[in-house]
């Protein structure tokens, strides 16, 4: 048993917050999601018609805190049917050297076994599963394969997530054992306005300065588009504090009177101050 120890505990992740209903937009992946959250089932039937009760998955997304994003939210749906959930992360197991990678995910995949039902969020699948050419890189992917393929063997109710920003990177003996690979599209415009207006609803966002943001935010995701609203706040700061002359204290007075409006005149200075573009 590993759990006591202070590494396999540092794993485990609390995804309560979230689920696939509370996503912004993007139906048809929700809906593949749950399609997937539901096909991992351990009941009397299933193992008579021998079923498998666990499941390798990969999402793939240009900007790779998308999927990470997504994968919290299916684990949150798969929280509610009591799995714990883990994550694996370069600074978790790329601290060390080949032998302490080993020992780390030896423990890390036993643990898999001793939390079933689990769901294992890999953050980055590179780390483990890369085409590289280095000795180092074809043993980790080696024994990450190795140590997968006896997971599968144990009877423990899992789903494992690889999270990766580009599939072609990871090697073809991991991806030969996906049961699924799923591609994660840009937001679309809908799904970028209804996420900014929650972003900002903390300013009071216009649904006209939304609306911009969201056009301006063409080919974006969602880690650009929270920058975006990260200005767009500081120029509703900017506003306010030169709206009572200087004065803080008075200007936060008056965002508590919900006097903080985020008109789009003000994201249009927000967007005009930065040297980024808006689109990639």
């Amino acid at each position: 048993m590993y759990r006591n120890e202070a590494f396999t505990e540092s794993l485990y992740i609390d995804v309560s917050n979230t689920d696939l209903d509370s996503l912004f937009g993007m139906a048809e992946i929700k809906k593949q999601l749950k399609q997937t959250a539901d096909s991992i089932v351990s009941d009397e039937l299933s193992r008579t018609l021998e079923i498998p009760a666990s499941k390798i998955i990969m999402l793939n997304s240009s900007e790779r805190n998308d999927a990470l994003y997504y994968a919290h939210a299916l684990c949150g749906d798969l929280a509610k049917r009591s799995f714990s959930t883990i994550m694996l992360t370069p600074q978790s197991f790329l601290t060390g050297g080949y032998a302490d990678f080993e020992r780390k995910l030896t423990k890390a995949l036993n643990e898999v076994i001793i939390s079933s039902p689990c769901a294992v969020i890999c953050s980055d699948a590179e780390m483990f599963c890369s085409r590289g050419d280095s000795l180092e890189e074809k043993l980790r992917t080696r024994l990450f394969t190795d140590l997968l393929n006896e997971l599968s063997q144990s009877g423990a109710e899992y789903i494992f997530i690889a999270v990766t920003s580009d599939a072609n990177k990871a090697d073809p003996d991991f991806i030969s054992m996906l049961n699924e690979k799923i591609d994660i599209p840009t937001p679309d415009e809908e799904t970028r306005k209804a996420y900014i207006m929650e972003k900002l609803k903390c300013v009071n966002c216009t649904a006209e300065a939304a609306e911009f943001l969201a056009k301006q935010s063409d080919g974006c995701g969602f880690t650009r588009i929270n920058k975006r609203c990260e200005q767009a706040k500081l120029s509703v700061y900017k506003h306010m504090i030169a709206n009572a002359n200087g004065d803080i204290a008075k200007a936060s007075q008056n965002a508590k009177r919900g006097e903080a409006v985020l008109t789009i005149e003000l994201v249009q200075n927000s967007t005009q101050a930065t040297n980024s573009p808006l689109r990639p």
